[in-house]
This record gives structure tokens, C-alpha cells and sequence, in this order.
């Protein structure tokens, strides 16, 4: 036993504990998704680490600060890593189901301590070397050399064993310091300023990459208060440019690492796994509906299952954490495209406004989505024994979305566009119909979106249990679709309403694929229903 730790168990629970993040309980909805392991969402997560480097090595080609550059490549690396730990992957740096599976068996501290960092730093490593990828292939070949390119892998696999360790040390110290509820309130609020932090800095990299262009940092001691120019100091250094400051920040680091490893050790330890599980049963716990009665959509709108539905989503809002956390994570997007839609808005036509397109489209399916995951999903008995139509409780979803969010989103943006163009004196008869059109449309598109989204992934209401990585996942979608439709949409918008006989043209075709793809929805819909069986 090498420094008193156990080989064979080290190498069993770090097998295990691999397993086990690859692995998808079986969720109580239809069958496509009971198949499908966490693998693809993991396997997604690496694309788009390796697609976010690739972004990160063309600002490294193009800014003349080299320093800057590389600061700008460190900083994102941590703050996405600390994003997914902190989010998604929090199970591998504790997990809450420790104590009762390991705390009777004769495992020592340290051997439990040393796998679960092998576990944290074997993650954290492969996805830093997704995202090193292309940056250290610039600096190799394309802007320093060899020995650059090295000093940035290196620097790169220190910076996520510092990240990973950092998160452990924190988590570890809220753990103890916060009940369950602000525990859970706190992670909520880093959740919130990672994901705009992350992947607003993309979107905003993509948007104004001429003004990123002539950045400039000088080298001066507050610049080294950023744990990322320590890193970058290294790529200074290998390259010849260092003074002496970068010989400083480049050893922080490294003892900043020994004390983390030390204090690291006392948080990872089944004594806080024992802690964790109790704080996990009194969440459930404190989580109770009050007696405060919840609106739901009238009576007359839709039938009695899209109400229920809609009293469901409502109360669910109020009582489970991670699904209000699933809906409340894409705000910084919205508000972020809010603000560059409206930034590159022309005030007499609304030209311009993709970013506010985006939003309309892309979330609409990220919130139904969001709906059909709860860590409750094993009431989803309930749905097998009461007196309803599976077929509408599915619709219902898209109902609810529609309803919370489309369509006041809708009103929203043209009303702030109509409140534009009336402040610059240009809302004519014909800018306002076409601002109405725009929205009509943008509904139509939003909406056959969101029915082909359903018809290939068709699930009932919080059925299916979360999976790591998957909330991360589907944020990256939207940022990738986002930067995509933004491109496209101002070529479609130059066909489409180019004339009143083309808006026309647009709206009735955009009217038959709705009324196709629900006709369709419904025909696969009823047949998955002929054969669902509760899975309990």
C-alpha cells in the first residue's frame, strides 16, 4: 500500500466511478430515449470544447497581443471547465450516494480522497485537451513554435488540474458552511454567471471580432491578479517575451496547487460525502407546494390535459431546483441577444434584428426540452393510472411553451421594435404591418421548430431523469445554432420580404408545413402510445 493507499481498491472505484458518469438511469417515457447512454452527450461536449478552441486559436492568429490572446484562451478554458463541474458534473467531485455505498466498507480516507481526484482530474484533462486542440497547433506550427505550443499543453493541463481543484475546495467549503437550500441557491447563481460568461463571450467574440481585433494589454502587476495571465505567462516565457513578473505569476500556480491538493483533501472525503447525502434528503424535504393556489391557462383554451399540464409546469417551477435552474440558465442568452439584436436594429424596417430572431426560434425547443427532465421522474406513474389521453399530455408541453413563452416573447419584441421605429418618427402604416408579419412569421417558424423537435423526440412531462452534461449540452446548441441562423437569416429576409406578395407567399407556406408537421406529430405521437407501458 504505497503512501497508505489501496491499488486494487484506487483502481476499482475509479473504474467505477467512469461507469457510472457514462451511465443513464432508465427513465419512465418512450422508448428512443431509454436506449441512449450518456456517451453521445459526453462525445457533444468534446466537439464543442474542440469547436470553442478552434475560436479561441483564430483570435490567437489574429490579435496582435500576444499576451492578450493567450490570457483570453486561459480565462475561457477555466471558466467553461468550472462551468461544467460546477453544473452538470458535480457527482465527480462528490457524490451524495458515496457514504451509503462506501462508508461500511474498509476503505481508508486517503484511498477514497486519491481516486476521486484521479476521477476530477482524468475529466477535467480530457476536456482541456479537447479545447487545447487547436490553439496548440497555432502555436506550434502557425505563430511561436514547437517549444510554445508544449509550454501551452502544459500550461493547459496545470490550469485544469487548478480549476478542477478549485471547484472541489469550494464546493467542499459551501458544503459546510450553507444549508441545503442556499447550497442549491448559491450553485444556481454560479450556474447563471459561468453560463453568460462562457458563452456570451463567444457570441460576443463572434459578433465584434473587428473591435477584438485591436485589443491591447500592457503588461502591468493588476494585469497578474487574473489566475489566467499566470498561465499566459508561461507561453511568455517559452517564447522569449518574458520579464520578470511573468517568472513570478508563473510559479503561482504551482503553489497554489500543493496548498489545494492539501486542503482538497479534507473536502473530498466520505465525512462530506456523509454530509451531502443528508443535505440531498432534506431538499427533498423542504421542497413542499404551499397551500398558495397556482393560475392555470383557462378553461376555454385548451382541454383539460393542457390545463393540467400547465398547473404541473407551474408548481414544479416552484418546488425543483434543477429544473428552474433549466429555465432560468438561458436568460443571460436572451438578455445578450436582446441586446446585439437590438444593437445592429434598423429603427424604420427592424432589418437587422437576427439576434432577436435567434431567440424567438432556438429557445422554444430548449424549454421543452427542459420539461421533460425532473429528478422526480419516477412519478411519472401517474400518468399511467389516471383517466387522461397520453397523446394530448404530450402536446401539452408545447402548449405550455407556446403559451409562458412564445407568444409574450413574440408581443414583446415588436412591441420594443414598434417602440423604436415611434421614437425616430418612421412607423408608417407599412413599417407596422411589417413588424406584425415579421412576428407572424417568426411564430410559424418557431413553432414548426418546436413540432419537429417533439415529433423526433417525443416524451412525457418530467418522465425522464437528468443526465450529466445534458443541460451544458443543450446550451451549447443553442450558441452554435444561434451564430448560424444569425448568419443565415439575413439572406432568407431579403427573398422573403422583399415585396407584400412574397411576405404572403412566406406566411401560407410557413401555415401548410405547421398544419403537415402536426398531422404528422399526431400519427407518431398515438402510434408510440398503442405501445407504452410504464417502465417501473
Amino acid at each position: 500500500m504505497p503512501l497508505g493507499i489501496d491499488v486494487s481498491q484506487w483502481r476499482v472505484l475509479v473504474r467505477l466511478s467512469l461507469l457510472l458518469d457514462l451511465r443513464r438511469t432508465r427513465g419512465y417515457s418512450f422508448g428512443v430515449h431509454e436506449r441512449r447512454g450518456a456517451l453521445g452527450t459526453i462525445i457533444g461536449l468534446l466537439l464543442f470544447q474542440a469547436a470553442t478552441g478552434g475560436l479561441l486559436a483564430y483570435s490567437i492568429v489574429v490579435l496582435p497581443d500576444r499576451f492578450a490572446s493567450a490570457t483570453l484562451y486561459f480565462l475561457l478554458l477555466m471558466a467553461s471547465l468550472a462551468g461544467l463541474l460546477l453544473i452538470d458534473f458535480h457527482a465527480i467531485v462528490l457524490a451524495p450516494d458515496d457514504f451509503g455505498i462506501l462508508a461500511y466498507r474498509p476503505i481508508t480516507s486517503r484511498t477514497f480522497f486519491v481516486s476521486r481526484l484521479t476521477s476530477l482530474l482524468l475529466f477535467v484533462s480530457v476536456l482541456a485537451l479537447a479545447t487545447s486542440l487547436a490553439p496548440v497547433f497555432v502555436w506550434t506550427w502557425m505563430v511561436d513554435g514547437p517549444l510554445v505550443g508544449l509550454a501551452a499543453l502544459v500550461a493547459t493541463l496545470l490550469a485544469s488540474a487548478l480549476t478542477a481543484l478549485a471547484v472541489a475546495t469550494v464546493y467542499g467549503t459551501l458544503l459546510r458552511m450553507l444549508p441545503a437550500n442556499r447550497l442549491q441557491r448559491w450553485l444556481g447563481y454560479a450556474q447563471l454567471a459561468l453560463t453568460f460568461a462562457v458563452y456570451g463571450s463567444i457570441l460576443l467574440l463572434s459578433r465584434f471580432h473587428a473591435t477584438v481585433l485591436e485589443i491591447r494589454v500592457e503588461k502591468s502587476w493588476p494585469q497578474y491578479l487574473n489566475p489566467a495571465a499566470w498561465f499566459a505567462a508561461w507561453v511568455e516565457i517559452a517564447a522569449g517575451r518574458a520579464g520578470s513578473m511573468d517568472w513570478v505569476a508563473a510559479t503561482a500556480p504551482v503553489g497554489l496547487l500543493v496548498i489545494l491538493v492539501r486542503v482538497a483533501a479534507g473536502r473530498l472525503s466520505l465525512e462530506y460525502a456523509d454530509r451531502l447525502s443528508s443535505l440531498s434528503g432534506g431538499v427533498a424535504a423542504a421542497t413542499r407546494v404551499s397551500g398558495t393556489r397556482i393560475a392555470s391557462i383557462g378553461a376555454r383554451m385548451f382541454r383539460p390535459e393542457h390545463r393540467a399540464i400547465d398547473l404541473l409546469v407551474r408548481a414544479q417551477f416552484r418546488v425543483d431546483q434543477r429544473f428552474r435552474l433549466g429555465v432560468v440558465s438561458i436568460l443571460p442568452l436572451t438578455l445578450l441577444y436582446l441586446v446585439i439584436g437590438l444593437d445592429g436594429a434598423s429603427r424604420s424596417t427592424g432589418a437587422g434584428t437576427t439576434w432577436l430572431d435567434v431567440a424567438v426560434v432556438v429557445f422554444p425547443s430548449v424549454l421543452r426540452q427542459a420539461l421533460t427532465r425532473s429528478d422526480a421522474f419516477r412519478a411519472a406513474w401517474v400518468y399511467f393510472a389516471m383517466p387522461a389521453d397520453l397523446t394530448s399530455i404530450v402536446l401539452a408541453t408545447k402548449n405550455v411553451v407556446l403559451v409562458r413563452f412564445l407568444v409574450p416573447y413574440l408581443l414583446f419584441v415588436t412591441a420594443l421594435l414598434a417602440a423604436s421605429s415611434l421614437s425616430d418618427g418612421t412607423l408608417t402604416p407599412g413599417v407596422a404591418m411589417f413588424h406584425l408579419a415579421h412576428a407572424v412569421w417568426l411564430g410559424f417558424l418557431s413553432h414548426a421548430i418546436l413540432m419537429i423537435e417533439l415529433t423526433a423526440n417525443p416524451a412525457l412531462p418530467f418522465s425522464i431523469p437528468p443526465s450529466r452534461g445534458e443541460r451544458t449540452w443543450h446550451i451549447a446548441l443553442i450558441t452554435v445554432a444561434a451564430i448560424a441562423l444569425a448568419e443565415a437569416m439575413p439572406f432568407a429576409y431579403g427573398a422573403l420580404f422583399g415585396s407584400v406578395a412574397h411576405i404572403a407567399a412566406a406566411l401560407a407556406a410557413l401555415l401548410v408545413v405547421n398544419a403537415l408537421l402536426h398531422r404528422l406529430l399526431l400519427w407518431r405521437t398515438a402510434r408510440i402510445v398503442e405501445r407504452l407501458a410504464y417502465a417501473g
